[in-house]
């Protein structure tokens, strides 16, 4: 593989680590959304049903147990309920693109290592014989340049 096309399959493969990473983030923050819209309709049920059920329940509840075992026994239904729409808004799961985002990053991570890896065993292949390496790449030019005259002198004789 020359360094060329090296160079652009490994920033192929950046871009694609770094749109994968952006997909994740977008799919977060729309889990977060929706997360924060469900806390907020619980308050807004807390704020405003629960204060109608709190008086009534305390009005029920007065005559028999008397004012102060009355405010206890909604206080502690108050709890329950906002425990109940609490774990209900933590049970928020990643949606699939998120998890096929993950996927994508996770294997375009994986090419890049390879990328470097490929990269540093021909720097080391240099670095140990650099005439043979250079070598080696100057024949492979002159092969891949006397291969396009033939053909351009071939396109050139066609009638």
């Amino acid at each position: 593989m020359s360094s060329d096309r090296s160079g652009a399959v490994l920033v192929r493969h950046l871009r694609m680590a770094w749109r994968a990473e952006s997909i994740i983030l977008e799919a977060g923050l729309s889990r977060a959304a929706r997360q924060l819209g469900l806390l907020a309709f619980a308050a807004l049920i807390a704020a405003f049903g629960l204060a109608a059920l709190d008086g009534a329940a305390f009005f029920a509840l007065a005559p028999i147990w008397g004012s102060a075992l009355a405010m206890v026994a909604v206080g502690l239904g108050d709890f329950v309920i906002a425990v109940v729409l609490l774990a209900v808004a933590a049970r928020q799961t990643p949606s699939q693109q998120a998890v096929l985002a993950q996927d994508l990053r996770n294997q375009a991570f994986a090419a890049v290592e390879l990328d470097v890896e490929l990269a540093t065993n021909t720097l080391r292949q240099f670095a140990r014989n650099p005439f043979d390496f250079v070598s080696g790449s100057i024949i492979s030019f002159l092969v891949s340049l006397f291969t396009s005259v033939l053909k351009s002198q071939g396109k050139a004789r066609a009638p």
